[in-house]
């Protein structure tokens, strides 16, 4: 009998993020389709990272995942002929080296990408009698609320903490974080086509500032990058995706027709995804981090439901 052959789960995220970009969808900028942020049903927690990417591209109304086995312990099976959607963890290899002058051996804990297949709740039956959530099965409805109000509430509550610097309103034409200031600059609220973009565009440079020393580190104001180089590439990956997960978080709808939405920005990501096949796993985990921190949330690496 031969062996399932292994899975690259770098190669696998990459392969599935290109797939929409190829068909003009930069996947970041419509993250969640269905009734809200992934969340894991056994534990109820978001999903982040990547995951917060992905689970959501798969179309489905219920924002509820779990795993085969916990559909099972539920009462309930997994519908004929469904397939998985795989969401994606880090397990930790731990590696004994021995020093050649010494002869200290030291442990060092190596990250190791692994893939764990998910179904969503819609793809389950017979949980009639199971406890779900009230929301467990709601489909997607215009809300009446303003979700702009949550939008002005969490950069008003960042920038109060200090979890972001001011936002300045004299950028012109321009949007731009400049590290040597540490300060955010926007045009005027007023001179945007639509809230959604003016918020949008907030949270993507309020992002950027996440990277400074004074917070996560990102080396922004100590080791500045160049304009069109592989870090300054990744930055921009980071404070984009960073912007999609609070624009799900709020409200905010990112999908319209920004000029980042054409055809040169699409073939340019891809053109980088394919170079470096780690990029996009890498590039979503710290923007989580730079959204949590923007959110007031302390980013923990958490394992999937079983």
């Amino acid at each position: 009998m031969s062996k399932k052959p292994k899975i690259d789960a770098y190669q696998a995220v990459t392969d599935k993020v290109l797939e929409l970009l190829e068909q003009g969808i930069a996947p970041w900028r419509r993250p969640w389709t269905g009734g809200g942020i992934a969340t894991s049903l056994a534990t109820g927690k978001e999903y982040g990272g990547i995951n917060a990417l992905v689970l959501p591209l798969a179309g489905y109304a219920s924002r509820y995942w779990l795993t085969f086995h916990a559909c099972r312990k539920l009462g309930g099976a997994v519908k004929k002929g469904e397939k998985s959607t795989y969401a994606y963890f880090f397990k930790w290899w731990v590696k004994e080296e021995r020093d050649p002058d010494t002869g200290v051996v030291e442990k060092k804990r190596i990250p190791i990408l692994r893939v764990h297949p998910l179904f969503n709740l819609e793809q389950c039956e017979g949980l009639e009698n199971a406890k779900l959530p009230k929301d467990a099965f709601a489909e997607p409805t215009e809300k009446p609320w303003n979700p702009h109000v949550k939008s002005e509430e969490l950069l008003t509550e960042a920038v109060s903490e200090s979890r972001i610097p001011k936002l300045n309103f004299d950028g012109g034409g321009r949007a731009f974080y400049r590290p040597s200031t540490d300060s955010v600059h926007l045009p005027k609220k007023d001179s945007f086509e639509s809230p959604d973009g003016f918020y949008s565009t907030a949270f993507h440079e309020s992002a950027h500032a996440t990277g400074h020393s004074s917070r996560l580190d990102r080396k922004l104001d100590s080791q500045p990058v160049g304009f069109g180089s592989a870090g300054y590439s990744r930055e921009e990956l980071v404070a984009e995706l960073a912007a999609a997960f609070l624009c799900g978080f709020t409200g905010v709808d990112n999908s319209g027709d920004q000029l980042e939405q054409s055809a040169a920005y699409i073939k340019g990501w891809a053109s980088k995804l394919k170079k470096d096949k780690k990029l996009i796993v890498t590039a979503a985990a710290q923007a989580q981090k730079a959204a949590n921190w923007i959110r007031g949330l302390h980013f923990e690496q958490t394992k999937e439901d079983s």
